[in-house]
């Protein structure tokens, strides 16, 4: 790439890189805090730089000012070689303008801003209207052009001026976005220019967040902003492919730069902000790919190896909640703990005043009820710290924290899901015996069966046939256990109903307290025993419920039904376990 005047094949172009070349010198100078000039040298340079920009025959900037062609352009071409020279003098140029006594700067500038963006979007590696680039560092070298000056432009101190710029010229948002989205394909995992451009592209999309959707905020601001993104972004795949590739770039750049120590709580809180509005307008939610839980849990256990601010990793914690939210599966949640994820809580030790881990500690312990993902917890952690009892984890206010798991895992789930999962075959079916027939008719086997639909129990093959034609209407074994669509197992279900019968034996006494207090004829009603296994820090509870009465296969005379509210990933689902209880069981001593 030329950067001398006599490798310039055209003579205008020749005579307009020496004139940038006397406004490079003179921007360097002014842009000096304590210049070498003096003050009356130093007024005189900034009297030649505007005298160059105002003068309409110097040839400052004729090329930037101009419209850029149409079609193709060869990267190693005169044109292209005189703008990038042009982006960093007005970077320079912009630099002198942050000094007060430079302010006069600003309004000649601003009228180059529109035609930054329309050759920023010829020189944008995304847009690929350059041919011929001799290799990726020439790339690096424009696309650092490019975030540079988009730097000095985003950081002008006049806000209400720079929004109606970018209403005037979205474009450069969508660049400032594209710029963010790929910063991986355009930096190598060493050097410093890497580091300035990772460093540049982050904050340009922090800029935009804090500018179009701040306090200050106006609807078409965030239209604008959400719109862009959006349209950068296409689906979640790509936001998928961003997230593990930029998360794996910052972390080989972190052990290099102490630069982009500092940038991880950003990066973690921009993601978060990207998922949250795909989500709004995003209907298809494809699987998360499993490198993207892993890049994010590794990268937050760099962060407190390293220790980086001490909210990147509760930040990066807030990312995988959205993940673990995005879908209703637990599969993303179970990915995490094999990566490492309570391994991560154990070393953040207690939350601080400045992050609060509550979400995930909600999600991880509500998916600690679903065997998929407490087999992982199991196999990974098969000797979790004991953590003893305290009033403290019940009181209001109360911030969880990885003993608050720990406590619930001990104490509560660890003994269900070995009983559960033991050799023992007697354990290992015993749901099978404990159990009614859903069909009344005898006579019956002691052993029964589950339908694929999680919601009937038979003793034989007779009892179901002989059930077959009242169950079908109800049956959705089609939509999976519980017509959830997949998002639980056949084992879940029955884990849960386990789950249920256990608790409802160990608060018996409690449940036939609250039944007597109702204050209600019990013949008029259905009790529901609701148990929460969504919310279920510090410990899972119950509420009781009524109904007037219905006739269901369910809400029979004297009896007491039991449901579960279960959290699946972004699922909140509710449903009735297969079986009931009779009021008197809740009576006897």
């Amino acid at each position: 790439m030329p950067f001398e005047p006599e490798g310039f094949t055209d003579a205008r172009i020749a005579h307009e890189y020496r004139t940038l070349c006397v406004l490079g010198e003179l921007a360097n100078g002014a842009s000096t805090e304590q210049p070498v000039y003096t003050e009356i040298n130093h007024q005189s340079a900034l009297t030649k730089i505007i005298d160059l920009l105002d003068d309409n025959d110097s040839l400052a900037f004729f090329t930037l000012v101009s419209d850029p062609p149409s079609g193709a352009l060869a990267y190693d071409s005169d044109l292209v070689s005189l703008i990038i020279i042009s982006f960093n003098i007005v970077t320079t140029l912009s630099d002198a303008a942050r000094f007060p006594h430079d302010r006069r700067l600003d309004l000649s500038l601003r009228s180059l801003w529109p035609h930054v963006v329309k050759w920023s979007a010829l020189l944008h590696p995304a847009r690929g209207r350059l041919i011929r680039a001799p290799g990726p560092r020439d790339v690096r070298r424009s696309v650092t052009a490019i975030v540079q000056l988009y730097l000095r432009i985003f950081q002008s101190p006049d806000v209400m001026y720079f929004k109606s710029f970018l209403h005037g010229n979205p474009d450069a948002v969508s660049q400032a976005f594209e710029l963010w989205l790929r910063f991986p394909h355009y930096c190598s995992k060493s050097g410093q220019e890497s580091t300035t451009t990772v460093h540049g592209a982050i904050t340009l999309f922090v800029v935009l967040s804090n500018v179009l959707l701040g306090n200050d905020a106006t609807v078409d601001d965030c239209a604008l902003f959400a719109d862009e993104l959006l349209l950068t972004l296409g689906d979640l795949r790509t936001l998928y492919r961003a997230i593990s590739r930029q998360t794996s770039l910052l972390a080989k750049l972190t052990t290099k730069s102490a630069i982009i120590r500092g940038l991880w709580s950003n990066h973690f809180t921009l993601l978060t902000r990207c998922l949250c509005l795909c989500l709004q307008r995003c209907p298809e939610r494809p699987p998360i790919p499993k490198k993207v839980i892993v890049s994010t849990v590794s990268a937050a256990m760099l962060c407190v190896k390293i220790q980086a601010p001490a909210d990147a990793a509760s930040r990066a914690l807030g990312l995988l909640t959205a993940l673990c939210r995005t879908v209703s599966s637990n599969h993303p949640l179970a990915r995490a703990i094999d990566a490492g994820v309570f391994d991560l809580l154990h070393d953040l030790g207690r939350p601080a005043d400045m992050y609060d881990i509550t979400d995930f500690a909600q999600q991880l312990s509500a998916g600690l009820f679903h065997p998929r993902v407490s087999r992982v917890l199991l196999r990974r952690h098969p000797n979790v710290p004991y953590v003893a009892p305290s009033p403290a984890r019940v009181e209001p206010g109360h911030i969880p924290d990885w003993q608050d798991v720990a406590l619930l895992w001990s104490m509560f789930l660890k003994p269900y899901i070995e009983a559960y999962d033991s050799r023992s075959a007697e354990m290992k079916t015993g749901w099978r015996y404990a159990m009614t027939c859903t069909n009344h008719h005898g006579p019956h086997n002691e052993l029964v069966r589950v339908c694929p639909c999680a919601g009937a129990f038979y003793c034989s093959g007779s009892c179901r046939k002989m059930h077959r034609s009242k169950h079908r209407e109800v049956c959705d074994a089609d939509q999976g256990p519980w017509g959830l669509n997949g998002a639980i197992t056949l084992d879940d279900a029955i884990f849960t109903c386990t789950i249920a019968r256990g608790y409802i034996s160990c608060q018996r006494g409690t449940i036939g307290a609250q039944i007597a207090s109702l204050g209600c004829p019990l013949q008029e009603v259905h009790i529901i025993v609701l148990i929460d296994l969504y919310d279920v820090l510090p410990i899972p509870r119950h509420t009781l419920e009524t109904c007037p009465k219905i006739a269901t296969s369910y809400f029979v005379p004297s009896v007491v039904v039991v449901d579960v509210l279960l959290r699946i990933g972004a699922a909140r689902a509710r449903h009735h376990v297969p079986f009931v209880y009779n009021l008197k069981y809740f009576y006897r001593t």
